[in-house]
């Protein structure tokens, strides 16, 4: 399922990072929650970046034109900068468990293990759209 571009189940991380994931399971953790999806999340055992159709590169008018997410690495990596400082405060500032309960603290970021599956979207459009000497540059940059 999709919202606001994100895939919210994360099967599609699961899909590439199945010895992760089946430990996981095992464990019982639960699926993360979309970093968009705020109301009702539960952040405490991490956010799900992953997001349909984006890129690394930054994203111009011709790759938007060609149905990529603007949501480029570099803006989830912002997205993860201001998500980590933004938790940090607010569980410091919280003074009820129903808040605090939901969120990572402080020492849970330095021991998380962040998974970072990126650059298929990129390769296809450059081996549907360009040619082999153009993809070679394309993919240099």
């Amino acid at each position: 399922m999709l919202f606001s571009g994100l895939c919210i189940s994360c099967n599609l991380c699961f899909d590439y990072a199945g010895p992760l994931i089946s430990a996981a399971e095992k464990l019982k953790m639960p699926y993360l929650s979309a970093y968009l999806d705020s109301i009702g999340a539960n952040f405490q055992h991490g956010a799900n970046y992953a997001a349909s159709g984006t890129t690394i590169q930054l994203t111009n008018a011709k790759l938007y034109g060609a149905g990529f997410n603007p949501l480029s690495l570099s803006v989830q990596l912002s997205q993860f900068d201001q998500f980590t400082a933004r938790t940090r405060e607010l569980y410091n500032q919280s003074k009820t468990s129903s808040i605090i309960n939901t969120l990572p603290n402080s020492e849970d970021f330095s021991r998380a293990i962040y998974t970072v599956d990126m650059g298929q979207n990129d390769l296809h459009f450059a081996l549907t759209t360009m040619k082999d000497k153009q993809v070679h540059a394309f993919i240099s940059q």
